[in-house]
């Protein structure tokens, strides 16, 4: 990146009309001074690539996993001045090397749920040989502990059933006296020949998985990425893109409900023409007739990726917008890795982005009911660092929206947590 970065990331947030300072609204928006503080300093150490954070409340702080070194699950929790020491890690180091999430984390009210998938062993002749997804729970007095009794979240190997393959890049979602909800993609190797995205619930100890969501049946409509969100009516929601029927590069998005039954939410969502750039979609659900889904889309095939987002209103989905969510305008050259969240009812967006010459940079953003404003400036460290995957957590007892990512650091990828202060 070029010198010129820091005055290129202030200057592209003001243009969006950055200051959130004066906004409309009420509440929360009102008395809102920019200031993104950092949390601490580095989180992660300086020993590997530290990627993939998710961001969380463990009995009120602000808490985050990632996945250190390729292989390896970390998990901090600030305390009064610093980061926790890391949690040791359940998975003993077998993450699998293939992701879009891994590991991923959710908090529901009690404990902190992580889902992850585990590397197949080459060297075993049964279901080991297999990646398959596991789930484990997470208390500050017990430590870790698996869930489902140790056995994995993921389809059963049966190889008379040919079903029980490699599982991989799951996703989990939590919610105060809920039943967490984990969605992932399997491989299957019957006459379809594809790899399949599933749900399943804990349901008294063990995990009960959803029949195959992938919307077309034809072989080959490869599920590729996923994310899972509940309500609060115990409803699981997975949004994730499928490769279209007979189309290579092309995939759709799509959003289902489960309650125990698959309902489709209308057709395909958006059309994105680059398969090999996709970022996973992310959801949030204020009811059953309001989801949100954020996503990373080259709409028109000539390599520009844009942020959307949409909303099902019960019987349709709508651009929020009409249009992309983006820091740069005219200057803007590539996004990805949305979160998104409801704050108060308000959705609020987290991405990368970068323009012709700089970047990737942090933006966080809400939508003020007919468009996109900046809440202050990007949020890298070092503007003249490359800051990539975001994940955001609201506190309301205090009222700060946390921001957790990773920023390039000499040569290698770490992990930062910023928050802003809101109003009252």
């Amino acid at each position: 990146m070029g010198v010129g970065g820091a005055a290129g990331a202030a200057g592209a947030a003001g243009t969006a009309g950055a200051s959130a300072a004066g906004a409309g609204g009420a509440g929360l928006w009102d008395a809102v001074a920019c200031g993104w503080e950092l949390v601490g300093g580095q989180v992660s150490s300086a020993t590997a690539e530290s990627e993939d954070p998710a961001m969380l409340l463990l009995d009120g702080a602000p808490t985050i996993g990632y996945r250190q070194a390729s292989f390896e699950v970390r998990l901090h929790t600030w305390g009064a001045d610093s980061w926790s020491s890391t949690a040791p890690d359940p998975t003993d180091g077998q993450l699998t090397g293939l992701f879009y999430r891994a590991p991923d984390f959710c908090f529901d009210g009690s404990r902190v749920v992580m889902a992850y998938a585990h590397a197949g062993d080459s060297t075993a002749d049964d279901e080991t040989f297999y990646d398959r997804v596991f789930a484990y729970e997470y208390t500050v007095v017990d430590g870790w502990s698996a869930l489902d009794g140790g056995d994995e979240v993921s389809q059963h190997w049966d190889s008379s059933e040919q079903v029980g393959y490699d599982a991989d890049d799951p996703s989990v979602a939590c919610a105060p006296g809920q039943a967490p909800a984990v969605a992932w993609i399997e491989t299957d190797l019957t006459a379809e020949q594809d790899d399949d995205v599933f749900v399943a619930r804990e349901v008294g100890g063990s995990f009960v998985s959803s029949d195959r969501i992938n919307r077309v049946s034809a072989a080959g409509t490869y599920a590729l990425v996923v994310d899972v969100e509940l309500d609060s009516a115990d409803r699981a929601y997975v949004a994730h893109f499928e490769l279209a029927q007979d189309a290579s590069f092309t995939s759709n998005l799509y959003v289902t409900r489960y309650d125990g039954t698959l309902l489709p939410l209308g057709g395909v969502v958006d059309t994105d023409q680059d398969t090999n750039q996709l970022s996973a979609p992310s959801l949030a659900v204020a009811s059953e007739n309001e989801v949100y889904v954020a996503y990373s889309a080259d709409r028109d095939g000539d390599g520009q990726r844009d942020i959307y987002v949409q909303r099902w209103n019960g019987s349709e989905w709508s651009d929020l917008t009409g249009g992309p969510v983006s820091a740069f305008g005219a200057d803007h050259y590539d996004s990805g890795q949305p979160d998104l969240i409801l704050v108060d009812g308000t959705p609020v967006i987290a991405w990368d982005e970068s323009n012709e010459y700089e970047g990737h940079f942090i933006y966080v953003a809400r939508y003020t009911g007919t468009e996109w404003e900046i809440l202050c400036d990007a949020l890298n460290v070092d503007a003249n660092r490359d800051a990539r995957d975001p994940s955001l957590v609201f506190d309301p007892t205090t009222a700060t929206l946390y921001a957790g990512f990773e920023e390039n650091v000499d040569g290698y990828p770490e992990i930062f947590v910023r928050q802003l202060a809101l109003g009252s």
